[in-house]
């Protein structure tokens, strides 16, 4: 699992560096080319983001394969740094030892993110997450994540990241409950405006 890991992270930190573009100058628009808009204004203020979890999670008693969906809202202070608050559902396809026999979790979160270097003419730029906070049914977890944001507008833009999820979890062996720790990879799909 820590070869799989070490290996997807070398993985995704080498395709920042050929996604990354070099960035080039602004053409001034004329009278007749169309309307200016400066955008500067739009470089702070309250966002939303929608995003999808997958991947799998593992410790000495089994391995299980969440999927998790949740909302986030917070306010982005500048490119390099965004705070907010999210609220997930996560379901464990497979619920062995589990304390929770329902398969179902919910982490309420805090989550700081940001960009690595500036986007501002760039339309894919290597971007950072951590969500740390308490998954009801579960425990305490938290989750840094690396990926890549796609898109050339300031507010509207896609994020494909790999996740590690650290999970302190309660489990039910034989009856005997047993505190313990989750952890793997995971694949996080996202939508910010």
């Amino acid at each position: 699992m820590k070869k799989f890991l070490i290996t997807s992270l070398c993985a995704l930190l080498g395709s920042l560096a050929v996604f990354a573009q070099v960035p080039t100058t602004p053409s001034v628009p004329s009278v007749n080319k169309g309307k200016y808009t400066d955008y500067t204004i739009q470089e702070s203020g309250f966002w939303w983001g929608g995003e999808l979890l997958g991947g799998v999670l593992a410790n000495e008693l089994s391995v299980y394969g969440p999927i998790q969906a949740q909302v986030i809202a917070g306010y982005r202070f500048n490119e390099f740094f965004q705070l907010g608050g999210g609220v997930g559902v996560r379901y464990y396809i497979n619920n062995l030892y589990r304390k929770s026999r329902s398969g179902i979790a919910v982490p309420l979160f805090l989550d700081l993110r940001g960009l690595m270097i500036s986007g501002e003419y760039r339309s894919v730029v290597p971007c950072w997450s951590l969500d740390v906070g308490y998954t009801f049914n579960d425990g305490v977890m938290f989750s840094p994540m690396i990926g890549l944001r796609f898109g050339d507008e300031e507010r509207h833009h896609f994020i494909l990241g790999i996740a590690y999820m650290g999970q302190h979890s309660v489990f039910n062996v034989e009856g005997i409950l047993l505190k313990g720790f989750l952890h793997g990879a995971m694949l996080k799909l996202a939508y910010e405006f």
